[in-house]
């Protein structure tokens, strides 16, 4: 390939890459968000697993879900 033809595929590349970056920043708000309304929740890869008022309790839970196997 040429250098020319280089270069514009970089730039594509890297325009496309840009134009999703608030896409990607939108959803990792709205996931922070979710596991922000709950303080109690234990979350294993984005799903409420369990709840307790206790982080070693919550802890135990996430713990548990991954020895038992369930791993979505």
């Amino acid at each position: 390939m040429t250098l020319a033809i280089k270069t514009l595929v970089s730039a594509v590349a890297l325009a496309t890459l840009i134009a999703s970056a608030p896409a990607f920043a939108q959803s990792a708000r709205q996931n922070d968000q979710q596991v922000t309304k709950d303080p109690y929740a234990a979350i294993v890869r984005g799903k409420v697993v369990g709840r307790d008022p206790d982080p070693f309790i919550r802890s135990q839970i996430e713990r548990g879900y991954w020895e038992e196997g369930s791993q979505d």
